[in-house]
């Protein structure tokens, strides 16, 4: 990512020629070093970019507070780019225009998304609208994305994950026209292909439509959405929990024992009886 960005900061200079756009997915488990390492590549950056950092880098996260834990520079998806809680993909006029020109005046280097795992593919799909409709394309194919996430936290509300291939709801309605744009947008940004064209595209169809799934439809589904989610983007997973109080015993059995066991979703009874006693234990006293 610091390499990448410095590649760019000479290339928009005129030195050298614009490298691949760098498009890459940062994922963890809890307490494993996401947001450290973001942090560090960001300190670097800012001290070889200079004032130009927080003008061509942009970090945003969904919440208010997920920002400030990610940095002093960053800020929400909503205030980057001049969007509110009713925003639509089509609410872009003059004033929206004016706004994001300014906003990105100086051009976009690499933006960062945090919490990643929060956003829906509706609001993937209103911020690339709105990049779009600066008709600056030069500055789109170019920048670097990156997003950060832990796939096991908080889904988006109301809405479908980014990475989800799903083109129905679990009722079997079409899901909206804003989220499939949002979808598309996705995957051609990202370097996949589009779904009609992976393989075995029309088994998937008819397999996720059913009530009920076999074993070999259930396996069919997961092959088709590995392949769906095969692009032209870096991939990179920790997975070693680094984090820790020193002396503290009871935030190292959170973080290695308790918090892992929970993930999507799945929790032994021996982890629940634990951690419901942990927070008994605490409120009391």
């Amino acid at each position: 990512m610091v390499d990448w960005t410095k590649q760019w900061d000479l290339a928009n200079e005129g030195y050298v020629t614009h490298p691949k756009p760098l498009k890459l997915v940062l994922m963890g488990n809890p307490g494993a070093g996401k947001s450290s390492a973001v942090r560090a590549a960001m300190a670097e950056l800012h001290s070889v970019l200079g004032q130009k950092f927080k003008e061509v880098v942009r970090q945003a996260t969904p919440t208010g507070c997920a920002s400030f834990q990610m940095g002093p520079l960053a800020t929400t998806v909503h205030k980057l780019f001049g969007l509110h809680v009713r925003s639509k993909r089509g609410d872009i006029d003059d004033n929206t225009i004016k706004f994001l020109t300014e906003k990105f005046k100086s051009g976009l280097a690499l933006l960062l998304i945090d919490e990643r795992s929060m956003e829906s593919r509706i609001m993937v799909g209103m911020i690339l609208s709105r990049l779009h409709a600066l008709k600056r394309e030069d500055m789109i194919s170019r920048m670097g994305f990156v997003l950060i996430l832990d796939p096991a936290q908080l889904l988006p509300i109301a809405g479908v994950p980014f990475w989800s291939v799903a083109l129905t709801r679990a009722n079997g309605t079409d899901l909206s026209e804003d989220s499939i744009f949002g979808l598309t947008e996705f995957r051609k940004l990202f370097g996949m292909k589009n779904l009609e064209k992976v393989q075995g595209y029309s088994l998937w169809r008819r397999n996720v439509s059913g009530k009920t799934k076999t074993e070999a439809q259930r396996k069919q589904i997961a092959e088709f959405t590995l392949r769906a989610l095969e692009g032209e983007y870096d991939t990179v997973y920790l997975a070693e929990i680094n984090r820790r109080l020193e002396g503290d015993e009871l935030s190292s059995e959170f973080t290695s024992e308790l918090i892992p066991d929970g993930r999507y979703g799945k929790i032994s009874m021996k982890t629940y009886l634990r951690t419901k006693e942990v927070f008994v234990t605490g409120v009391n006293s």
